[in-house]
């Protein structure tokens, strides 16, 4: 938990792995010396609970590498697991990347979006400012994690400086420095009237804000939408080295964000990127 705020976030690998673990609680075998799962049931059956826990191929290729990173922990894979693990990852990859595109006319423009800014609801009216073309598309997870004001264990913003310091994120990718610019810093200050130890979404889930902005945007308009249409519009016009920064800020390579996010069928490697290794995480 978090001394400055009376809102509790996670790590999104703890939330991942607790629903995992509920989940094939519900179907695994009991067993008369421990209250827990055996390590081997998991390795057997990972595909089967990753699928019956999520059922989107996103999600589900999350879930995967969360779990990996458990299990290979508890007990070091051989090669050939690690090969077949990913092996899945990839095919869980490929599902979402190719899946059919959205609807031209169910998908918004910069311009539409900005029409929401002014929202009677607050959440919908944040979420527009968010994804604004001059925001870094940054994961809605780590708005959700941000709270206002310095803090040693959330993704924080500093209103003054208009600077986020982002340490929770969907990659466990350290910590980054994100600049934000001055419109959404004053709706935080005016609009929403912020102030130090505020949640931006108060106690709402990345789900529940993401159903909210459903109903108005449609469900084919949310946050990954955004961010697939800043790497496509406005990503593609940047420099080498200023795509690099952004890219970083959305928390992934230069190749990911090519590859899994850029449609504008400009500068596309030969081959994807060698995604990079995963570290191991105490649970």
């Amino acid at each position: 938990s978090n001394p400055d705020s009376k809102t509790k976030r996670v790590n999104k690998n703890i939330g991942l792995w607790k629903k995992l673990y509920a989940t094939a609680r519900g179907f695994a075998p009991s067993t008369p010396t421990s209250s827990g799962i055996a390590y081997d049931y998991f390795v057997e059956h990972h595909m089967e609970i990753v699928k019956k826990a999520y059922n989107t191929p996103s999600s589900q290729q999350s879930a995967l590498s969360t779990l990996k990173i458990i299990l290979d922990y508890i007990s070091p894979f051989t090669g050939e697991q690690k090969k077949a693990w990913f092996d899945e990852g990839k095919a869980l990859s490929k599902e979402y990347q190719e899946a059919p595109a959205v609807a031209k006319e169910n998908s918004m423009s910069y311009d539409d979006l900005k029409k929401y800014e002014d929202n009677s609801n607050i959440t919908v009216a944040l979420f527009a400012h968010l994804y604004a073309p001059d925001v870094p598309a940054l994961r809605l997870g780590d708005y959700i994690n941000a709270v206002i004001g310095p803090s040693k264990t959330m993704n924080s913003i500093i209103l003054s400086s208009g600077k986020m310091t982002r340490r929770i994120s969907k990659n466990n990718d350290g910590t980054t420095i994100i600049q934000l610019p001055k419109s959404l810093i004053k709706f935080m200050k005016i609009s929403l009237q912020l102030k130090k130890g505020d949640t931006l979404f108060g106690d709402m889930t990345a789900e529940q804000v993401s159903q909210r902005v459903a109903k108005d945007l449609g469900a084919s308009n949310g946050s990954r939408f955004w961010r697939q249409k800043y790497v496509t519009e406005i990503m593609s016009k940047m420099s080498g080295k200023e795509r690099l920064e952004v890219s970083k800020m959305m928390g992934h390579s230069l190749e990911t964000n090519i590859v899994v996010y850029d449609k504008s069928g400009a500068d596309k490697p030969q081959t994807p990127a060698k995604p990079k290794k995963l570290s191991k995480a105490k649970v």
